[in-house]
C-alpha cells in the first residue's frame, strides 16, 4: 500500500515470483456526502488486472456528471477508460498515479 497525504493511494498484489498480478489506485475528491449509514468520502477506484489485461473503474459519490463518465468507462477500450479517469480526477484538481 502507498499512502498519499494520509490517504490510501494504491494497493498492489504480486505472485510468489514477484510478478505484479493486479493493482488498484484510489482517488479522493476530498468532498463528502451523507447516506443513511453516515458520511462517506467521494472517491474513484481504478483496478488494473494484468492477468486478464482489464481495467475496471468504480465511483462512490453523488455527482451525476461523474456518474455519467463512469458509465461510459464501462464500455470503453482500456486507453479510453484511462482518458475518462483523467477527466474525472482533473475535475478534482489531481492527476492519475
Amino acid at each position: 500500500m502507498t499512502p498519499s497525504e494520509d490517504w490510501l493511494a494504491k494497493k498492489t498484489h504480486r505472485d510468489s515470483n514477484g510478478k505484479l498480478v493486479w493493482e488498484e489506485d484510489y482517488y479522493y475528491s476530498r468532498r463528502t456526502f451523507t447516506t443513511e449509514k453516515g458520511v462517506n468520502w467521494e472517491m474513484l477506484s481504478v483496478q488494473y488486472d494484468y492477468q486478464k489485461d482489464a481495467i475496471a473503474v468504480f465511483y462512490v459519490g453523488r455527482d451525476s456528471a461523474v456518474e455519467s463518465l463512469v458509465d461510459r468507462i464501462g464500455i470503453a477500450v482500456p486507453s479510453d477508460k484511462l482518458k475518462l479517469v483523467d477527466d474525472i480526477v482533473k475535475r478534482w484538481g489531481i492527476s492519475r498515479l
